[in-house]
């Protein structure tokens, strides 16, 4: 995945920034790149 980038608001509320990425292979697709402190906090698991 990638890196931290969770913020906090002045309320604390936690605030992700996503990234969108071409996917490299030529194909026009994109890919959506979400950190993994917030995949943890969805409780993701690969697989």
């Amino acid at each position: 995945m990638s890196q931290s980038t969770t913020d906090h608001n002045e309320q604390g509320a936690r605030h992700w920034q996503l990234r969108l990425e071409d996917a490299g292979d030529g194909s026009g697709d994109a890919m959506l790149l979400l950190p993994d402190d917030l995949l943890e906090h969805l409780h993701w698991r690969e697989g």
